[in-house]
């Protein structure tokens, strides 16, 4: 027998884009800053999450607040680490409940900083670097739900204005399968 392991390429992950988010943000405001690191926070208004394929992956809610805190490290400016919270509520049933929380790293520089900045208000979704890691958390009568509780997600996202100017965060969530 060989001590040697199995090296063997597995075949390659997939992602299976599954849920759409759209959240509506209050302005950034400075939590804090000092010498080694400054922080953001984002107050979140409102908004969705809603399932791509609502037959295979029912998901549809509503999101009724949260907030993204962004960290800024001393050297690295531009790039902010993310630690979001959203509060939902389900539509076919507000007592039903659910928490997410994701990490993720942006880029503040080119056309996110911009429409941060309101010079201007629209990039795709290949225009910048908008990543998130979210977790969920589901209430218990949330049956055909906790599907989400099995997956692992990867979100790619961008930042845009709306017609009246408020800002808005969208992801694309895809499960690593």
């Amino acid at each position: 027998m060989s001590n040697i392991p199995d090296l063997t390429k597995p075949s390659t992950a997939s992602l299976r884009p599954v849920i759409f988010i759209d959240e509506v943000a209050k302005e950034p405001i400075v939590a804090y800053s000092n010498e080694s690191t400054a922080m953001q926070h984002v107050p979140l208004t409102g908004g969705f999450v809603k399932s791509l394929d609502e037959k295979n992956f029912p998901f549809d809610a509503v999101i009724e607040e949260g907030g993204d805190d962004i960290t800024f490290k001393e050297g690295i400016p531009n790039i902010g680490h993310l630690d979001c919270n959203l509060y939902l509520r389900f539509k076919d049933d507000p007592k039903k409940r659910a928490y997410v929380n994701y990490s993720g790293i942006v880029h503040m520089d080119g056309a996110s900083g911009e429409i941060v900045g309101k010079q201007k208000s629209t990039m795709t979704f290949e225009e910048g670097y908008v990543t998130c890691h979210p977790q969920f958390y589901i209430s218990a009568d949330c049956k055909k739900e906790r599907w989400v509780d099995s997956k692992n997600f990867l979100g790619k996202g961008r930042f845009l204005r709306d017609e009246n100017g408020v800002l808005k965060v969208q992801y694309w969530l895809y499960a690593l399968e």
